[in-house]
């Protein structure tokens, strides 16, 4: 098969995945549903592949979203929270140098890919950060793909189960539109951000330097336009994809 027929394969496997856990109803199925079937395939032997561009693209649309949250009112929320934000950021990594240790010792994994696949970040970013370090980065995605599952499988039923709701009312609820000027006009700004973090060299280019450029515009009250969810369902479907992709049949 030629390359490009790979990539419209993987494309394609990925596609039906998602569309099955859509129409099953699970958590998160744009994502855990192309992330599922493409390691499925793989471990099968299917020839199908991902590409860089691709998980760029998911990434980028991760960062960009992210960025929107950063309204005026979500800025000084983080302001008055930021003691207990620095906490919970030490405590994580502590977490994660627990199970380094732990995998290092009982799963006999090298130091770096026990350290990303400890680590509490996102799957692709901690990927992404294992390619680069020349780590095992199938095994980096299978431990962020189980952790995952289990967290999409059991803490909304167990929300579900215990009655537990949100707040009615979010003082940082922004009223969401979308303007196709505007989108080009982001993606314009936030893609010479991600080139510009990639030719640094930057960890994980196209979720930061996005996000950077978002979060500066929307906490100054500068908002071009908010991501479609059809974009957000792509972008979660190129991230499975790309996660799947590191699944191979000598996984197990």
């Amino acid at each position: 098969m030629t390359n490009a027929s790979r990539i419209f394969l993987g494309l394609i496997t990925a596609t039906a995945g998602a569309l099955l856990a859509v129409w099953l109803n699970l958590p998160l199925p744009w994502m855990i549903g192309a992330l599922l079937a493409t390691a499925i395939s793989k471990m099968g032997g299917s020839p199908g592949v991902s590409h860089r561009l691709f998980r760029n693209g998911g990434q980028w649309v991760i960062g960009a979203s992210l960025g929107l949250y950063f309204t005026p009112d979500m800025v000084r929320l983080i302001g008055v929270n930021l003691p207990y934000i620095l906490a919970g950021t030490v405590f994580a990594i502590g977490l994660g140098g627990l199970g380094t240790y732990i995998l290092r010792t009982l799963g006999g994994a090298d130091f770096k890919t026990a350290w990303f696949a400890s680590a509490i970040g996102g799957a692709s970013e901690m990927t992404s950060l294992a390619e680069r370090h020349h780590a095992r980065a199938d095994l980096v995605a299978s431990a962020h793909s189980l952790r995952m599952l289990m967290v999409v499988i059991i803490i909304p039923f167990a929300f579900r189960a215990l009655g537990i709701q949100g707040n009615d009312v979010l003082l940082t609820e922004a009223t969401a539109f979308f303007d196709a000027t505007g989108m080009l006009l982001l993606i314009a700004l936030t893609s010479i951000m991600g080139f510009v973090f990639q030719r640094l060299q930057l960890p994980n280019p196209w979720v930061l330097g996005p996000l950077l450029v978002t979060a500066l515009l929307t906490s100054n009250g500068i908002v071009f336009t908010h991501l479609p969810t059809e974009m957000t369902n792509l972008g979660q479907l190129l991230i499975g994809w790309s996660l799947g992709d590191k699944f191979g049949p000598d996984f197990f």
